[in-house]
């Protein structure tokens, strides 16, 4: 269930715009993210998230608008500086590197150490508590390259929280779980998005969404089509506009409930 929006302001994109060979990814994007929130993006394929997502993190610089950390201009952050802040799990995110998951985990120490420094008993604590977390222990000694794809997933995500980072941005980051872990992963980006800390997150799957998020932004063709809290966005006439779906929009105390019924039309949207 989402959390009442209490913080101030943390992240702040300001009319984002982002071409590609002369096409509009995203179009004129506003978007907030207060401390204490974790943030859904939602949206058909190709409507826009995943770039959003690399923008306000930095990974791509907007053709047009800014991005604000605390009120600094993003671009003025220095990358070391940037890497102790955020924390970024790519769509499909996978080990590169036929080496433990130890060691993996143990990268994501480097903003805090340097590249020569070794790891100290402050580093250790972080790794274990980021294994632990993530569920990956018992895989420590494992080659990483050697796991299955959603193992990975859960290598790299312990990663993340080895960091520590405040703002955590996942790209779909359940897409390759079953359902066990995709709770899991979504109560662990739950817990992370709490007083000074919050997340960002692309997802498909509306149940989690309405269930794990404060806010969400519903996406269509690179523009903000809806935004506001999970009853607000996730209504039968967005989803039918925006999905070309019919669903069934119902109530528990998990939160707003999304039963999908059926398409409207082939080729929607």
């Amino acid at each position: 269930m989402s959390h009442p929006v209490t913080g101030t302001s943390l992240l702040q994109g300001n009319k984002l715009e982002f071409f590609i060979d002369g096409v509009e990814i995203v179009r004129g994007i506003d978007m907030t993210l207060h401390k204490g929130e974790l943030v859904g993006l939602i949206g058909p394929n190709g409507a826009g998230k995943s770039t959003l997502l690399r923008l306000l993190c930095g990974i791509e610089n907007a053709t047009q608008g800014n991005v604000l950390w605390q009120g600094e201009n993003l671009s003025g952050i220095t990358l070391e500086q940037r890497a102790k802040m955020m924390g970024y799990l790519a769509q499909g995110a996978r080990a590169q590197w036929p080496v433990t998951v130890e060691r993996i985990v143990e990268l994501g120490r480097l903003p805090d150490q340097g590249v020569w420094q070794r790891s100290d008993d402050t580093d250790k604590a972080a790794i274990e508590q980021a294994m632990h977390m993530a569920e990956v222990t018992a895989y420590r000694n494992r080659i990483a390259t050697t796991l299955s794809g959603g193992e990975q997933t859960l290598v790299m995500l312990a990663r993340i929280f080895a960091t520590q980072p405040q703002v955590i941005f996942a790209d779909e980051p359940v897409a390759t779980l079953d359902p066990y872990h995709q709770l899991h992963v979504m109560e662990l980006l739950r817990a992370h998005a709490q007083d000074d800390n919050a997340g960002v997150v692309v997802l498909h799957d509306l149940e989690l969404a309405a269930r794990f998020c404060d806010r969400l932004y519903l996406f269509q063709h690179g523009k903000i089509f809806a935004s506001g809290s999970p009853s607000d966005v996730l209504t039968q006439e967005n989803l039918r506009a925006v999905y070309g779906i019919e669903t069934r929009i119902g109530c528990s105390e998990d939160g707003v409930n999304v039963t999908l019924v059926r398409r409207i039309c082939e080729g929607h949207p």
